[in-house]
């Protein structure tokens, strides 16, 4: 069924942009989730970079044996805790100002 009166165009018009900002809200609080997700996930695994290096560090000052290996894994660890923590929580907190921009401009 058409809209007749211009009163009908604006009501149904109003919806539809009241649903696609509901949308775009939801995208946002979506992506606040996994922002949250990413930092818990980058928090530990900085931890575990950082105390394994601390561990590769400090094993001489007490007369340990030295762990080679030990290197490669906490270069690696915050690598990824580069990545998980800072790298892609910025780029979805970006994403999520945009997003909030376009729904105000409309």
């Amino acid at each position: 069924m058409k809209p007749t009166t211009l009163s009908e165009r604006g009501y149904l018009t109003n919806n539809r942009v009241r649903q696609k900002t509901e949308i775009n809200y939801k995208f946002v609080l979506v992506l606040a989730k996994i922002v949250q997700l990413l930092l818990i996930i980058g928090f530990i695994i900085g931890t575990l970079g950082i105390l394994v290096a601390c561990t590769y560090f400090t094993v001489n000052l007490f007369g340990f044996q030295e762990f080679y290996y030990l290197k490669g894994i906490y270069i690696s660890l915050l690598k990824y805790y580069a990545i998980t923590g800072v790298i892609l929580p910025t780029l979805l907190i970006v994403i999520a100002f945009l997003t909030i921009r376009i729904i105000d401009t409309q």
